[in-house]
């Protein structure tokens, strides 16, 4: 799979360079053209055609061909300069903290200038493309090389032309009969599937045009390394793969992209778990896309992509998409750097390369961030202003009320990377919060910031922990709709080694004890109480099981069908009981639903004992109502965050309230209440949210 080009080809495309390149240069090359280097400086400049303007293409050119900087224009001396040294970083010595260091280099050369590492990328391409007429030594370690450096590089700056073609190559030489294999199994069914997927083409062309949506639809070529790459860590054949069979729609604007992906879900059944939302959660370099599989004819597996003509561009382009067609200036903004070595650091869920260690490894637990003063801090991966606070200074932790990365407000969630730039803004009667101190709100990551944030709360008084700590867990009872005995309560406090319900407000209000760890510790401290059932009307047939199946205990009774209420939707770690049917078995309801107190109130000889099993792993549904202030995207932007939690929306619809008010209800599939608290919290944290709790 050569994309060597030739000569010729390569000479044409200089002479038409004559009309537009400056003449002066355009000289320079010409005295040269007999240098052996001559052909590849040509082939980068061409490379580089696909993604920036004349000056990087006469860079390139200079660089490759070595021309002394005293013949070389005073102009590009700077650029020449970082690139002759990003080369001497670059020599093969094939040792592993050799690369880790020219990938830090590199790093450091990006935030001079972007550009230059754009050039080394062209330029490393190139090689892969002439690499077999090197020693077959040299062959292997320049692929380590590149797949440990440079392709890994071209991903984060989004360069995808660059990327593929890299590992491509790689594979080619590290796993030749991989790729042999696949590339012989791409040619021999290669007919069949073009016929496939131009009939998929053309069905989605005129689906889009009979709703009068303007877009181009093509199929989408697979490269051999990412199919590689899925067969490997996926464990499947060639033939199990849904995205050999890909196609991709471009359309002109964002809220089309969901129109064509409703389409295509009306049309073909979407498959399962294969759905991703890359446009309201783009990845790390800035990448947006909406992905999709589908079962389409012949029972065949589809994968979809749907984006807009922008995001395709910096989908092939990454950082140069705007040099495309316009020539760019000859650096870039100080701000912009700094964002390209964060996206350059930042793991994406996807980004898992052939040499995933490295990416891993390379920083270790540690990201260095800029004060306004310029002085690099490190902190722990996953840091968040707060942490950049109390490193900082304690007082200046206990003083913070908000904070500005590069310039910008951001939450004080916000999870900074390499190169931000933090001002911590301060209160004079600012002091620290104790949802700080929630991990599952992510306000903090670093153990040594929760333990100063903690001895802040210790030093305050404990009658206002005790209040503080019992308002905060009255709050989330009243929000999950829970109820607990005074017993049950001691029982749970003394799992969180406190001996006494004071104590345990106390703790929580110190934030010693989290609502999430009050909360994981309930299915276990649940004694065998009250069980429910209700009547045949109040029944969900579908969660039919039987016994610890459904994730419940029923005592001094084996193997007996058990099923949810559909009428409070018990779920873990509530108070449930359980309530015998004649031809349905035992139906569970929480302790306080007033359908199973009734029952009991008129049969009481059919209430049995019930509780959560320890194990139970069984999934139940629960009811959440929103109400917020209604705008154009609310319900997409709700949908998104729940999907982001990781939990399935059984039902969701929306009805207003009038006076721009709308209330949104969702059913939601879990494991656990804990699930639900964070979700509330998450909601709450909108701006548009006005409360959320569940029904």
């Amino acid at each position: 799979m050569s994309r060597v080009v030739d000569e010729t080809t390569l000479r044409d495309w200089f002479a038409q360079c004559q009309e537009s390149w400056p003449q002066a240069e355009y000289q320079l090359f010409l005295e040269h053209q007999n240098d052996p280097s001559f052909k590849r400086a040509l082939e980068t400049a061409y490379l580089l055609g696909q993604v920036s303007g004349i000056q990087l293409r006469i860079i390139a050119m200079l660089f490759v061909l070595e021309i002394p900087l005293e013949q070389v224009p005073e102009g590009y001396h700077s650029f020449l300069r970082q690139l002759n040294l990003l080369k001497e970083t670059s020599n093969l010595s094939g040792a592993q903290e050799k690369t880790k260091e020219i990938l830090r280099k590199m790093l450091l050369a990006i935030v001079e200038d972007v550009q230059t590492l754009v050039i080394i990328l062209a330029n490393q391409v190139v090689r892969m493309r002439h690499l077999k007429h090197e020693p077959d030594e040299i062959k292997i370690l320049v692929a380590e090389q590149t797949r440990d450096v440079f392709a890994p590089l071209a991903n984060r700056l989004g360069l995808s032309r660059f990327k593929w073609e890299l590992e491509d190559e790689v594979l080619h030489y590290l796993k030749p009969q991989d790729y042999k294999l696949i590339s012989k199994n791409l040619n021999e069914k290669r007919i069949d599937r073009e016929v496939y997927i131009q009939s998929i083409i053309k069905e989605v062309e005129d689906l889009i045009a009979a709703e009068g949506i303007e877009g181009e639809v093509s199929g989408r070529v697979k490269h051999i390394y990412s199919i590689w790459k899925k067969m490997t860590t996926k464990g499947k054949s060639f033939e199990e793969l849904l995205d050999v069979r890909a196609v991709r729609v471009i359309v002109k604007n964002l809220s089309d992209c969901y129109r064509v992906l409703g389409m295509v879900h009306e049309k073909w059944p979407p498959l399962p778990r294969e759905f991703d939302d890359y446009i309201a959660n783009p990845k790390p370099n800035g990448y947006q896309s909406l992905h999709t599989a589908v079962l389409g004819p012949q029972n065949k597996a589809i994968e979809v992509q749907i984006r807009t003509r922008k995001m395709h561009e910096h989908a092939e382009l990454g950082v140069a998409a705007h040099w495309h067609y316009k020539e760019s200036d000859a650096s870039l903004s100080q701000q912009a750097k700094l964002n390209r070595v964060r996206q350059l650091l930042d793991q994406e869920a996807n980004s898992e390369s052939s040499k995933e260690l490295l990416d891993k490894d390379l920083f270790g637990e540690n990201v260095y961030v800029l004060t306004p003063n310029r002085e690099a801090i490190e902190l722990v991966a996953g840091a968040t202003p707060l942490d950049f606070a109390y490193q900082i200074h304690t007082n200046l932790g206990h003083r913070c009320r908000g904070a500005k990365v590069n310039g910008r407000i951001v939450p004080l969630t916000y999870v900074l990377n390499n190169g931000d730039e933090v001002e911590i803004l301060t209160g004079k009667n600012a002091a620290p919060s104790r949802d700080w101190l929630s991990p599952h709100l992510a306000y903090v990551k670093s153990n040594r910031t929760r333990a100063k944030i903690r001895s802040w709360f210790k030093q305050q008084a404990q009658e206002k922990n005790i209040a503080a700590g019992k308002q905060l867990l009255d709050r989330e009872f009243s929000r999950l709709n829970l109820n607990l005995s005074p017993d049950a309560l001691l029982k749970i406090a003394k799992r969180l080694n406190c001996n006494s319900i004071n104590e345990l407000h106390a703790q929580l209000g110190a934030g010693e004890v989290t609502i999430n760890q009050f909360l994981t510790r309930l299915p276990n401290a649940q004694p065998a109480d009250e069980p429910t059932i209700t009547p045949d009307s109040l029944i969900r047939p579908q969660t039919q099981t039987k016994g610890n199946d459904a994730g419940v205990r029923v005592q001094g009774v084996g193997n007996l069908l058990v099923q949810m209420a559909a009428c409070c939707k018990p779920a873990p770690p509530e108070l449930i009981g359980g309530f015998v049917t004649i031809n349905r078995g035992v139906v569970i309801h929480r302790k306080t639903c007033s359908n199973f107190i009734n029952m009991i109130e008129q049969s009481p000889a059919r209430e049995i004992d019930v509780d959560w099993g320890y194990d139970a792993e069984q999934r139940v549904t629960s009811d959440l109502m929103i109400k917020a202030h209604s705008h154009q995207d609310l319900l997409k932007e709700v949908n998104n965050l729940i999907t982001n939690e990781q939990l399935r929306i059984i039902d969701i619809n929306m009805k207003s309230e009038g006076n721009g008010i709308a209330q949104i209800f969702v059913t939601l599939e879990l494991n656990h209440l804990n699930q639900l608290s964070r979700l509330i919290d998450r909601l709450s944290q909108l701006p548009f949210v006005i409360e959320a709790h569940r029904k």
